[in-house]
């Protein structure tokens, strides 16, 4: 079971940037062996419920990769609620027993409007004393429309730290 704390910076760029801060609060549980669920709640009033399926490698794996399709539901806006359909493959590679670098492709359609939100995320964690760890990352994802590429860029930059509860 993990606890993590996010706080990001995301840009939007439509023309006139859109620049805004925002938190998140990430719990994760270990359902089985290499099964974990998850879900997340954030400043945005959006939710993230996921499941996430290790293809390769365990806890002492150096190297590790994932599947990880989630379901994001969003309240606000001028058209009240989004439904956002996620899938990823989370990768990490440790450098040694403090560094571990991580990378991840992600795809995320939202469903209101038809938009395809091909991205990757990338960073670097650092293990803390504790089971406690930090990171810092940034993704960016090009959003497309039903008539091919938007105008929008969406970058995004933060830091988390997280704490492992039960092994």
């Amino acid at each position: 079971m993990q606890l993590a704390l996010q706080a990001s910076y995301l840009a939007i760029d439509e023309g006139e940037s859109i620049r805004v801060p925002f938190g998140q609060v990430v719990y994760e549980y270990g359902v089985a062996d290499k099964l974990d669920a998850g879900i997340s709640i954030s400043s945005a009033f959006n939710a993230l419920i996921n499941v996430k399926y290790q293809l390769i490698g365990d806890q002492e794996s150096r190297f590790a990769l994932a599947l990880n399709p989630g379901l994001e539901f969003q309240l606000g806006g001028d058209d009240g609620f989004f439904l956002r359909p996620h899938f990823s493959a989370p990768l990490s590679l440790d450098l040694d027993d403090k560094f571990t670098l991580f990378a991840e492709p992600k795809y995320i359609y939202q469903t209101i409007d038809g938009t395809h939100f091909p991205g990757f995320s990338g960073g670097l964690q650092v293990a803390l004393y504790n089971d406690w760890k930090f990171a810092i990352g940034a993704s960016s994802f090009y959003p497309l429309v039903d008539r091919g590429v938007g105008n929008t860029r969406v970058f995004q930059v933060g830091v988390s730290f997280r704490k492992l509860m039960v092994r």
